[in-house]
């Protein structure tokens, strides 16, 4: 797969003075649902929004996190959707699609800033007569299939950032995330899981030795603690803060697609300036009639302002669409739309 997409694609690589910063010291442009389309009828407000292929998402829009949901069928197929019947359309069908897709595009562009990708195990859609069932025992399975489409190689795994330390908080407070450098053209992957699915994947390996993916964290003493999801800033900003402090790493909704705009201007305001790393959005391309949409003045990250040196103000970041290194950095076209600008004040 690899070999085919290489002959597709020319690679160009430039230095940038990005690959010095940690990963946990940027904030980096997300989509939630990421494979969303909107439903024919739309019969909550919550469902009414709709996003480009994952790919377009890579290559146009700056986006470096997505959120997949995953069903398990009878048949063994796991599954990318919302919910049956009510919100059920997707521009990929099954898992190994999606994935497919984004490595192709990765390949093409092997110095991109690292890709996050939360997995959510729906097993809501086991009911009597569903043709969807429990992943519960089925993790391993799962983990196949992930590895089957994303070489190793080119995932962070939880083993790779634990190092030689019994955890990973200790490991993050003792060496930090790595650096760009090191991640450049690479993914994560974490179960959006809290409840059984967490328990249970964290059983036999509570600080994840062994397993390809991190989870959601709950308690920042658990040996498997390394990334959160936390959603609304406006709430919980003061908890975010500690925790980007402290060196773990937050993913956040930014936005609702049931919100007004200036409800999500002052959530994404919230969730910007607690320090949130990835932020996930329902609406991360600009709208014609020029309502609310994610934006960080352009590029497709900025400095984080809990984390990041003092320094990190004077750095241009790449914009929104990418060149063939995907690094390419264009300067500002006005101070006042560069993040870091905006970060002075």
């Amino acid at each position: 797969m690899i070999a085919t997409a290489l002959l597709a694609c020319a690679t160009l690589g430039t230095h940038s003075d990005l690959d010095a910063l940690r990963l946990n010291q940027l904030q980096l442009r997300g989509t939630h649902n990421s494979y969303h389309q909107r439903p024919g009828l739309v019969l909550q407000a919550s469902h009414d929004y709709q996003h480009p292929s994952l790919v377009d998402q890579l290559d146009l829009h700056g986006i470096r996190q997505f959120e997949l949901d995953v069903h398990l069928s009878a048949e063994g197929s796991f599954e990318v959707f919302h919910l049956q019947k009510v919100d059920p359309r997707t521009s990929c069908a099954t898992l190994a699609e999606c994935l497919e897709e984004c490595l192709e595009w990765s390949v093409c562009h092997p110095r991109h800033l690292p890709i996050l990708f939360w997995l959510e195990l729906k097993d809501n859609d086991d009911w009597e007569g569903s043709p969807y069932v429990s992943m519960a025992g089925r993790h391993a399975e799962l983990e196949r299939l992930v590895l089957d489409a994303w070489p190793i190689d080119r995932i962070l795994t939880p083993d790779e950032l634990r190092g030689e330390h019994d955890s990973l908080p200790v490991a993050i407070a003792s060496d930090g995330w790595p650096t760009i450098a090191a991640l450049r053209g690479r993914a994560i992957f974490a179960l959006l899981e809290r409840g059984d699915h967490r328990t249970e994947y964290i059983e036999r390996s509570p600080n994840l030795a062994g397993r390809p993916f991190f989870v959601a964290s709950a308690d920042p003493t658990d040996a498997s603690a390394a990334i959160y999801k936390i959603d609304n800033a406006q709430r919980d900003g003061a908890l975010i803060r500690r925790l980007v402090a402290a060196g773990y790493l937050v993913g956040s909704n930014c936005d609702k697609a049931e919100a007004t705009d200036e409800e999500n201007a002052a959530r994404l305001e919230a969730t910007l300036a607690a320090g949130t790393h990835f932020l996930s959005s329902d609406f991360p391309v600009a709208n014609e009639d020029g309502g609310y949409a994610l934006d960080l003045g352009g590029y497709l990250a900025r400095c984080n302002p809990i984390t990041a040196p003092l320094d990190c103000i004077e750095l241009q970041f790449p914009p929104l669409r990418v060149s063939a290194s995907g690094d390419e950095v264009i300067s500002p076209p006005d101070p006042e739309s560069n993040p870091n600008e905006q970060a002075k004040r």
